[in-house]
């Protein structure tokens, strides 16, 4: 049986780099957002890669390329997360 874990948006960044994961956050608005993401370059389509898209826009968030909805997503480092073990 599968849970979720607190983890931080670090650990999550590092999870992200290395493999697909399904993850959990609290969005702005305050609902729960369920996601399978990625950071890892050979597992996000060529077409949209750009030297740029790993570098967050800022330290206040953690971007990730959403394989359901196929985009880049972010949420807040100050988030609550969670992830899929």
């Amino acid at each position: 049986m599968s849970y979720y874990k607190p983890t931080t948006a670090t650990e999550l960044r590092n999870l992200l780099a290395e493999s697909v994961r399904r993850f959990a956050f609290i969005k702005k608005d305050g609902t729960i957002r369920v996601a399978l993401g990625t950071r890892d370059v050979n597992l996000i389509p060529k077409d949209v890669r750009t030297p740029k898209w790993i570098d967050d826009v800022s330290e206040k968030s953690v971007v990730f390329w959403d394989l359901e909805e196929q985009d880049f997503r972010s949420l807040q480092t100050k988030a609550y997360v969670s992830v899929n073990s």
